[in-house]
């Protein structure tokens, strides 16, 4: 521990000295910088010449890796040890790309014959109409990643003849966007809960189930619900047929499952083969992780310049550029993954974090230019950025003509010259146009967006944030934050819904009091 410490207070050091040298310099003095700071895991190329790194630096990084144990905690995360230090579980996400155990072996047939049995059309609505309308209730972890993989490959795989949504919010405006206009003789409703206890989720099913039940007029509309949850008698008490509940792990933390059942409604609309086709790209960088030495690998690599950026150079957030509009979700995705898994104050000790995760952020690229763009280029509070970019045109179904390939080019331009600006800046004789420059950034390259390539990019940025979090000593399977704020939403529901009779607990804060006061104001038509 007392190395530890010590090789945290040299970084610092560096820091402090590194922050004094200019980017652009780093680079006239060192022509093959770009060749020799970067990298590559099976079809990824990442170029990470453009952070404020030298030799010296990236040998204390590892130094420092080593010294908290990187390399057996790698070792203990894929033998299955209870990383999840305080719910005594193990992190069992890679278990669906690898197809290890009886009980995933088990779940990946189940969601394969789900997924056949509604594209074949052997599974009906209460009219006998074949299901053609898929509508994901889930919310946060199982939400965000199958909404992701729908989107980022719905374009080279997704059947024409199925149409997919998803509701997650609580906000009743949500659903009727969704259900206004289905039709529900032909809706399947997937609802996914690990718990099957998200008061989200079970309120926006239960009005789901209404809303059918309703159209089906005493005709069993039971058929049309799948689940999937860790908790299938809760599943089966809520009315779903036993055959159609898809079970996971209860050690499947949320924001790492995409990877098995709970991507369920993304596999009805996209096929079994497209998402196997994920499974082995993201077991294919499992294997790079596990097997690589920590100065070539590519998540080892990131999660440390995450490390040295965040904690030793003192940029405050984190910002996720894809110039691929498949990718327009996955800023989203990744800041549940990095901010709920290392946005903790205390260690897994329990004494105070010395540091953790930063404001992960982002937007599709051309667009962010036009938005936040500025921020980056002249903003006082300096980000980190990752550019994420194809080198060809997209594929699949679609066919590429001259003009996809110039505006293909035109992207990949705009892309390029962002990074360049941000590292060297650009002087006027007028200060308002004056650019600083001097900002990392990291490129990540792949030669197309496909199912293989998007899970080794998803697992590339899971083991990034496992590695950011074996240096700053935190657990990244929990999320305790969470779960105070959703109990303290129950008893004011009752104190809001109670006031008419007296029912309700009071919440002991004069500022609660007083908005719940206006909340039922405004109930009872009492003024504006």
């Amino acid at each position: 521990m007392e190395n530890v410490r010590h090789l945290r207070e040299k970084l610092r050091q560096h820091g402090r000295q590194a922050l004094q040298l200019p980017l652009a310099q780093c680079l006239s003095a060192d022509p093959r910088r770009a060749v020799r700071y970067r990298l590559r895991a099976g079809p990824l190329y990442i170029d990470y010449s453009r952070n404020r790194i030298d030799d010296a630096i990236l040998a204390l990084l590892i130094e420092y890796a080593e010294a908290c144990r990187l390399s057996a905690r790698i070792t203990q995360l894929f033998a299955g040890a209870a990383l999840n230090s305080t719910e005594n579980q193990p992190a069992l996400h890679w278990t669906w790309r690898a197809g290890a155990g009886q009980m995933v072996q088990a779940g990946l047939e189940r969601l394969a014959q789900s997924a056949e049995a509604v594209r074949a059309g052997s599974l009906r609505g209460f009219s006998g109409r074949p299901l053609k309308h898929i509508v994901n209730i889930g919310i946060g972890g199982s939400d965000l990643g199958v909404r992701l993989l729908h989107d980022a490959l719905s374009a080279r795989y997704r059947e024409d003849s199925l149409d997919v949504d998803f509701l997650s919010n609580l906000d009743p405006k949500d659903q009727q966007g969704v259900l206004e206009g289905s039709d529900p003789e032909s809706t399947l409703f997937v609802i996914c809960s690990k718990s099957f206890t998200t008061q989200e989720t079970l309120c926006n099913a239960a009005r789901a189930r209404s809303w059918l039940q309703a159209a089906a007029g005493g005709r069993d509309s039971s058929g049309q619900f799948f689940a999937v949850t860790a908790a299938p008698s809760a599943a089966i008490e809520f009315g779903i047929r036993p055959e159609q509940v898809l079970v996971i792990q209860d050690g499947l933390v949320g924001r790492y499952s995409l990877w098995s059942p709970m991507s369920l409604a993304a596999v009805l609309a996209l096929g079994f083969a497209p998402f196997r086709a994920l499974l082995a790209g993201a077991e294919e960088m499992d294997q790079h992780f596990q097997s690589t030495p920590l100065a070539e690998n590519a998540p080892v690599l990131l999660g440390l310049l995450d490390v040295w950026n965040h904690s030793f150079c003192g940029l405050h957030t984190q910002a996720c550029i894809p110039y691929d509009q498949d990718l327009a979700m996955l800023p989203a995705y990744l800041a549940q993954l990095f901010m709920e898994s290392n946005g903790k104050g205390v260690t897994h000790d329990g004494d105070a974090a010395w540091s953790s995760a930063p404001v992960v952020w982002g937007g599709v690229g051309s667009n962010s230019q036009h938005s936040f763009g500025q921020f980056l280029h002249q903003g006082l509070e300096v980000a980190g950025v990752d550019f994420l970019l194809p080198l060809g045109v997209r594929g699949g179904k679609e066919r590429t003509g001259a003009d996809d390939v110039r505006q293909h080019a035109a992207l990949f331009a705009h892309c390029l010259a962002q990074a360049q600006v941000l590292m060297h800046g650009w002087q006027e004789q007028v200060a308002h146009k004056n650019l600083p420059g001097d900002r990392p950034s990291t490129l990540i390259l792949y030669p197309h967006l496909d199912a293989g390539n998007l899970g080794r990019l998803l697992a590339l940025y899971e083991h990034r944030c496992f590695v950011q979090a074996v240096l700053w000593n935190i657990n990244p399977f929990d999320q305790w934050g969470v779960e105070r704020g959703k109990r303290l939403a129950g008893d004011i529901e009752r104190r809001l819904l109670d006031a008419g009779t007296g029912g309700g607990s009071l919440p002991a804060d004069a500022c609660a009091e007083e908005n719940i006061a206006l909340y039922l104001k405004a109930c009872r038509g009492e003024g504006e």
